[in-house]
């Protein structure tokens, strides 16, 4: 301990001083006696020190007899904290038991303390370091080999989902009222519209590829005898049907689209109705179908696609939360700060809240007391009793011995006092 060496060295010269003293008043004890023939005053320093030696004596025996064996001598009662160990370690253990652990004295002191207020003023003074060390944590864990635990688990985690979400009722579920009763019918519509748009906007392409598609028996013409000689006006006609083909089929198309999409009852649109209601019943009701869909769930669920987006979506996550928590303005930090001053304005303000956290902080300690108490009794006693019996004397001594020395050295002086009121008192009496 720091305070051992300071401890003993002060034990040492307080010995010192009163050890001095009774070889101080021993001398003049032996020294007095020879002058005391010459006067009478001389008797009364002789008594001063003849008291003062016997008290210094006596002292000095009964502190030694404490911690030790006075001179080396096994008299009868001394060494009395070495031989009393044990008994030391039982009574120091119970004394810290009942006075310090007891319930009744914890929880008269923990009712006189105001955790939420205590809790409130530190968070007050310590907003921004909180708020940098929820910071420093969450940005060590992001960037540690642990964060890896987070991918891993969003990735199995999708795969679950994937894998055991019901595609078929959850599908089923959401476009069999939506086609019901003709309410898709403003769908069709839209869809329709659209894709006549669509041809509008893409009519030169989509001419152009029919019309490469055309069959028109062009080489077979030339091949016949007498035709040979027309092959360019035969090119030219070739190219002209096939573009006037194109174009009156592109015509037609849009002209069904638009007649479906503005027409609730066009044949078209019915089939379309039925087509896709029949398929949301197939989704309901179809083993087949049902099989189809988990089919394709499980492969999708297994597939390196969904890894991938995991990965990616994990990354991405990490990423944004990282830049939030290394920018000292981003939200994260002014989330967090009005988070703090949220609970702070709650634990100044809300009487029932501080009211029940100094209850429950209260309960919780005076429970953790009670049961730890009975293992500090025991680990007192235990520690105690693995000290050398020695090294015990020596702790006890260098805390309480200095003070015992001052005791050493007051019975020196008032035993000299004594004494001279002693001979003081027979000088009177003419003994």
């Amino acid at each position: 301990m720091a305070g051992e060496p300071n401890d003993r060295l002060a034990l040492i010269r307080m010995r010192r001083i009163a050890t001095t003293a009774l070889i101080v008043v021993f001398c003049g004890m032996i020294g007095f006696r020879f002058l005391e023939p010459l006067h009478p005053a001389w008797g009364y320093l002789r008594a001063f020190c003849e008291a003062a030696t016997v008290g210094a004596l006596a002292d000095w025996f009964a502190v030694v007899a404490l911690f030790r064996h006075p001179m080396g001598i096994p008299i009868p009662h001394t060494a009395i904290l070495p031989r009393n160990r044990d008994r030391v370690a039982t009574s120091l253990a119970d004394f810290i038991d009942m006075n310090f652990l007891s319930s009744a004295g914890i929880a008269d002191r923990l009712r006189k303390l105001d955790f939420a207020s205590i809790a409130a003023s530190w968070l007050s003074m310590n907003r921004e370091a909180v708020t940098n060390r929820l910071a420093d944590i969450l940005s060590s864990w992001l960037t540690s080999p642990v964060s890896d635990t987070a991918s891993a688990w969003l990735a199995a985690r999708a795969k679950r989902l994937v894998a055991e979400a019901d595609i078929s009722g959850l599908a089923s579920a959401t476009l069999g009222p939506l086609f019901a009763e003709g309410r898709g019918q403003h769908l069709y519509g839209m869809l329709l519209r659209s894709a006549g748009d669509l041809i509008v906007t893409n009519r030169p392409t989509i001419q152009n590829k029919i019309r490469e598609e055309i069959p028109l028996p062009v080489e077979t013409l030339r091949s016949l005898p007498g035709l040979q000689r027309f092959g360019p006006a035969l090119d030219q006609l070739r190219d002209q049907l096939a573009s006037l083909v194109a174009s009156r089929t592109i015509e037609k198309v849009q002209e069904l689209l638009q007649e479906a999409g503005e027409d609730p009852e066009h044949p078209l649109r019915i089939a379309f109705d039925a087509k896709l209601t029949g398929f949301v019943e197939d989704l309901k009701s179809s083993p087949d179908m049902q099989a189809r869909v988990a089919q394709l769930q499980q492969e999708f669920s297994e597939s390196e696609t969904l890894d991938a987006f995991s990965r990616q979506a994990w990354d991405s996550i990490q990423s944004g939360l990282l830049a939030s928590v290394r920018d000292s303005n981003s939200s994260f930090h002014h989330q967090i700060s009005k988070i703090s001053d949220q609970i702070i304005t709650a634990l100044e303000s809300d009487l029932s809240l501080r009211s029940t956290i100094n209850d429950f902080v209260s309960a919780k300690v005076l429970d953790a007391v009670s049961s730890i108490r009975p293992h500090v009794r025991d680990y007192v006693i235990s520690t105690i009793s693995t000290w050398d019996a020695h090294e015990i004397a020596d702790k006890l001594e260098m805390t309480v011995g200095r003070d015992l020395q001052f005791i050493r050295l007051n019975g020196t002086i008032i035993g000299g006092f004594i004494g001279v009121l002693i001979h003081a008192g027979f000088a009177a009496l003419g003994v």
